[in-house]
């Protein structure tokens, strides 16, 4: 965790602001009030967004203050807060950054994905290494395809040639989260008869306190026509819950309009939950210490 992170004022400039980034090679940063509270986060992409703005409303830059609904929503935890909700906070927030504050919302640091990944450092087998390149090739080979076919359809007509047999979990969704399409090893994991998967809501696949995460999720997805790369806990049939990574890319029609998502997923080790949280856990004791 980063102990007392550079923030700033909501009296602060966007031009002070701007000049503080690039000094600090900062990507986000926490903006508190003059009592200190936090009041929302400023990023790279939304300074851009404060500047353009104001030049051309008043023909130069204004304070924070002045553009408090164009900052970016703070995900915050308590230093109470447990284990398991921080490590899902930091996964599933716009920025990856989860600010922590004490009982009068005054900033106290910030956790980001470097420090969950200090741990994971040296802890992955070469086997799980090569999984994950495999897994960037076939999501760059996905999209490849998709830029040169004339529909979603022909798209996912050749992700089923390809990948019905790949050795690990594909699946695709509409923009409403229907499953669309579901690979044969998907099936198999979750402990599901071929072919049932498709037809069903998203969230079966999940873990229910992950349902509003992945509805967050495939909207994100879907609006920004990007890629994201969650840990989440999916659901097997049997109603056993497994810890899995999953890739996710947005589908375009012809037109280069969205029109869904497809997801590569794997499988995480045993007991990585257990030591996610564990890793988490002691981050969150080196505030109280």
């Amino acid at each position: 965790m980063t102990l007392n992170p550079v923030f700033f004022k909501n009296t602060q400039t966007v031009h002070e602001v701007i000049e503080a980034f690039v000094k600090n090679h900062l990507t986000c940063a926490p903006v508190i009030d003059s009592f200190g509270s936090l009041c929302g986060m400023v990023s790279e992409t939304g300074l851009i967004k404060i500047f353009a703005v104001d030049r051309m409303l008043f023909g130069n830059t204004r304070t924070l203050k002045d553009r408090l609904k164009m900052l970016d929503p703070a995900d915050s935890v308590m230093m109470s807060e447990s284990a398991e909700m921080v490590v899902k906070k930091v996964l599933q927030s716009k920025l990856h950054r989860v600010v922590v504050v004490d009982n009068s919302n005054r900033v106290q640091g910030i956790i980001s994905p470097k420090d969950i990944l200090r741990f994971l450092q040296g802890e992955q087998t070469q086997a799980s290494i090569d999984n994950r390149a495999q897994l960037e090739e076939s999501q760059s080979r996905i999209e490849g395809r998709l830029e040169s076919n004339s529909s979603v359809g022909d798209a996912l007509a050749y992700y089923r040639q390809i990948y019905q047999n790949a050795p690990y979990m594909i699946h695709s969704v509409d923009p409403q989260g229907r499953i669309v399409a579901c690979n044969e090893k998907m099936h198999s994991v979750l402990g599901y008869p071929s072919g049932t998967l498709v037809g069903r809501p998203m969230e079966d696949l999940y873990a229910e306190a992950f349902h509003e995460d992945v509805r967050d999720s495939l909207k994100s997805l879907i609006e920004d026509a990007s890629s994201l790369q969650v840990l989440l806990e999916m659901k097997m049939a049997n109603g056993n819950l497994i810890p899995v990574e999953v890739q996710s890319s947005v589908l375009k029609d012809a037109r280069g309009e969205p029109s869904g998502t497809i997801s590569i997923t794997r499988l995480l080790d045993q007991g990585f939950t257990e030591m996610l949280t564990k890793e988490i856990g002691d981050l969150l004791g080196e505030i109280e210490t």
